[in-house]
């Protein structure tokens, strides 16, 4: 881009003077360096490259003090886990939910799907589901077709 932007001001300018231009390239602004001394006859532009400076290394980086977190052991305990929904309360203080008999649970509960996600074939045409699946999984073949495509 630095060439192309030094041919560019090397036409523009060359029939203004005899000046010695340096192209710069810094902090994304084009500086034009004069020399005073220079005949307004012939123009030669030329393209210096600038030192580019980057971030100083500060040295090794500290190491951070290591906090041992407090694991807490796992409730194996069979009457708690027949009774309680073990690990539902995340605050420190308080206990965990009491597990209610199912006909005191909505009836929808019951009907989730819990296993693993339906093939395209197991879902009804006209539904919602269906027509993401069918659109993920045509997204997914085009890319896999444009990767073998060369360019």
């Amino acid at each position: 881009m630095a060439a192309a932007l030094s041919n560019y001001f090397a036409t523009r300018y060359m029939n203004l003077s005899s000046i010695n231009s340096v192209f710069c390239m810094k902090n994304n602004f084009i500086k034009i360096f004069l020399s005073p001394s220079t005949s307004l006859n012939s123009i030669r532009p030329t393209f210096v490259p600038c030192a580019v400076s980057y971030a100083k290394k500060t040295g090794k980086a500290q190491p951070v003090s290591q906090v041992e977190e407090e694991v807490e052991e796992v409730n194996k305990n069979p009457q708690d886990l027949v009774k309680y929904c073990v690990g539902s309360n995340y605050f420190i203080e308080g206990k965990d939910i009491e597990l209610k008999p199912d006909s005191e649970y909505p009836d929808w509960l019951w009907d989730l799907h819990i296993g693993p996600p339906k093939q395209l074939e197991e879902l009804e045409t006209n539904t919602i589901q269906y027509w993401r699946k069918l659109r993920k999984l045509n997204i997914k073949r085009n890319n896999r077709i444009a990767k073998l495509e060369k360019f």
